[in-house]
């Protein structure tokens, strides 16, 4: 069916809901500014919505336009243009804050503006708070482009002024930072190209690879270093993770990256220290896997580190396809820290959104007592999950299925087994990858309830045969482990 105005949910209401409680009051305050409301008053609008917001992400069913009709008594089409009259707003309110809050291109628009406007004195009174805010800005993947355009830009204005020294010294230091710019994106193309490479997902391009053949990156980056030992620091550390993935044991290599990274983290935004740790991150679970669980203190450490940071902004994401809640704690479960993970949970849920607050903490405070092995407090709050998307769904049916099967429920076991087939069966969305993860986890859980229900040796023995290359992943290691007990108490029978 094509979508009209009469059927089609405008976009601002998404915004506005993605919007923390500081961004709905700044936005409102926004909104009240003549030169972007058309002296229209929206805030009645507004506040209707935020009390229809809790209704929403309870049931995202219930029809908000129809409600908001009734309480404006105007017609859909009023509605629908006063909303899309709030997305332009909408619109004009994140760049203006995005733009507010970079100081680079706030400069860089400045100074192109008063360039073109021929006011020469003022563009020369700009240049010192650029270099200024230049020398003082953290860093992150694009700050190098930044200032490469704002160098461009001042040694332009010294040209004009006819004093070609200065304007070669900042000419010279836009092509070193477009240079920089440059080894940041290349290295860091390397790494996620190598990193998707073990999901089966090729991100290169034949004109990429051609010409990263011709480039003798070692000497390149050697160079840079030489010339500009400390602004070279991202790159290197791109260059050393990548190399850490791809060699067989790159541990050598992780280990020069996160401390070149720990040491100088203070030079960094905080998108780009939330990026390098999820590549830190990604590089120990990878280790974990293979069976090196020295790695989960490492990963126990780097989260202690986000933390005290205050680096939360993946937990304020909602994500269907991960759990950025559970990475914290599942290494802290693996080295037996449960006062820890009960702390994180009663600390840090609060960052989580409202909308999924609540089914986090049951889930996970479900899965803590299950490592405790009480499993009647676990089972209590696995069921107050609601499981309305489909990773929260998988997970509480996953853990429902280990305690059944340490409580030796059978009924529900099957019971269980059965209704999460068929979930995963009639709920298309499911990545292809996640899906044949559970998939997996069910047929093998189902040989286990065999195996404990009709004991043969040789179907023990062959079980843990294959289950030998994934004992180490996920919740393989549990799957093993009661296979091995089953094995045992056979042993001591005979």
């Amino acid at each position: 069916m094509k979508l009209t105005h009469q059927n089609r949910q405008p976009k601002f209401i998404e915004i506005f809901y993605s919007f923390g409680k500081k961004e709905q009051k700044d936005f409102i305050k926004f909104a009240k500014n003549p030169y972007f409301n058309r002296k229209r008053d929206h805030k009645p609008l507004l506040n209707k919505l935020l009390k229809i917001k809790p209704e929403f992400f309870k049931d995202p069913g219930i029809n908000i336009n129809e409600n908001l009709q009734k309480f404006l008594k105007i017609n859909r089409r009023a509605l629908w243009n006063r909303l899309s009259e709030l997305t332009k707003i909408a619109e004009s309110y994140l760049i203006a804050n995005n733009t507010q809050n970079n100081r680079l291109l706030k400069n860089n628009i400045l100074l192109e503006e008063y360039s073109k406007r021929k006011l020469t004195e003022i563009l020369r009174l700009q240049i010192t708070p650029a270099k200024t805010d230049i020398k003082n800005e953290k860093i992150e993947i694009d700050t190098y482009f930044s200032v490469h355009n704002l160098y461009k830009k001042i040694s332009a204005y010294f040209s004009e002024q006819n004093n070609y020294n200065e304007s070669a010294k900042f000419y010279k230091l836009q092509s070193e930072y477009w240079l920089l710019h440059f080894l940041i994106i290349l290295f860091k193309q390397l790494l996620d190209t190598e990193l998707q490479k073990r999901n089966n997902i090729d991100i290169s391009s034949r004109l990429s690879n051609e010409l990263l053949e011709c480039i003798d990156k070692e000497k390149l980056l050697a160079i840079v270093k030489q010339n500009l030992p400390m602004v070279s620091i991202p790159a290197e550390i791109y260059y050393l993770l990548y190399w850490a993935f791809k060699e067989t044991d790159g541990s050598e290599f992780y280990y020069s990256a996160r401390d070149m990274f720990l040491k100088n983290k203070d030079m960094f935004a905080m998108e780009f220290k939330n990026e390098v740790y999820q590549y830190l991150r990604n590089y120990c679970i990878d280790k974990t896997n293979k069976g090196e669980f020295s790695y989960y203190n490492e990963i126990f450490n780097l989260n202690n580190s986000i933390i005290d940071e205050g680096l939360f902004k993946d937990l304020n994401v909602v994500n269907s396809q991960t759990n950025n809640f559970r990475n914290f704690i599942f290494a802290a479960l693996r080295l037996d820290k449960f006062d820890w993970v009960k702390n994180f949970i009663h600390n840090h849920s609060k960052e989580l959104p409202d909308e999924i607050r609540d089914d986090e903490v049951n889930l996970n405070t479900g899965i803590l007592k299950t490592y405790v092995k009480d499993f009647e407090g676990a089972l209590s709050y696995l069921k107050k999950v609601k499981r309305k998307r489909y990773l929260q769904y998988l997970d509480t049916s996953v853990y429902k299925l280990i305690i059944f099967y340490e409580t030796n429920e059978l009924e529900n076991s099957y019971s269980e087994t059965a209704r999460l087939k068929d979930y995963i069966r009639k709920h298309k969305d499911i990545p292809v990858y996640l899906k044949s993860g559970y998939q997996k986890f069910i047929k093998i859980y189902e040989n286990l309830l065999k195996l404990s229900q009709n004991y043969d040796k040789t179907e023990n023995e062959y079980y843990l045969n294959q289950m030998e290359p994934i004992k180490n992943v996920g919740l393989g290691s549990w799957l093993y482990k009661k296979g091995e007990e089953l094995l045992k108490t056979a042993s001591k029978h005979h």
